[in-house]
């Protein structure tokens, strides 16, 4: 009988469960050659057996978040408003939505003219003394 003979070296790597949850974890946030290291497999090895966790661990990730983002605004799976959290209902408006904030500025009259008409002698006298100091001539009718 032929014995087999013993090559040395690494045994052939294994893919398990655990590694592949390892992989899929840290895919998202963490480059390959560090995954590769903190399982103790070659980058090589990690992207032949675990494709296609890398491929997706990304769009998992964000679906995770969207989902719970999702769940806060609608005050989970009951959809209890009293529940929802008002931040990440606002989020969601924005960002998905479209929805904006409205800035707007109601003022009345016309913008920097002044009816000197009802203002007392002592606000004239001082509006005067203001204009004088900062050199400004002196209003003339109808402004």
């Amino acid at each position: 009988m032929e014995e087999k003979k013993n090559r040395g070296g690494r045994p052939p790597y294994q893919p398990n469960d655990k590694d592949r949850n390892t992989v899929r974890s840290m895919a998202p946030f963490i480059n390959h050659d560090d995954i590769a290291r903190a399982i103790g497999i070659s980058d090589e090895t990690m992207r032949k057996y675990y494709r296609e966790e890398l491929d997706t661990a990304k769009v998992r990730a964000d679906a995770a978040v969207a989902q719970s983002l999702l769940m806060q605004a609608v005050g989970g799976a009951e959809q209890n408003w009293r529940e929802a959290v008002p931040a990440a209902t606002i989020f969601y408006a924005k960002t998905r939505m479209g929805w904006k904030e409205k800035i707007g500025l109601d003022h009345s009259g016309a913008v920097g003219l002044i009816d000197y008409s009802k203002l007392t002698d002592d606000q004239l006298r001082t509006l005067a003394a203001i204009q004088d100091a900062l050199g400004l001539p002196p209003p003339t009718e109808g402004e």
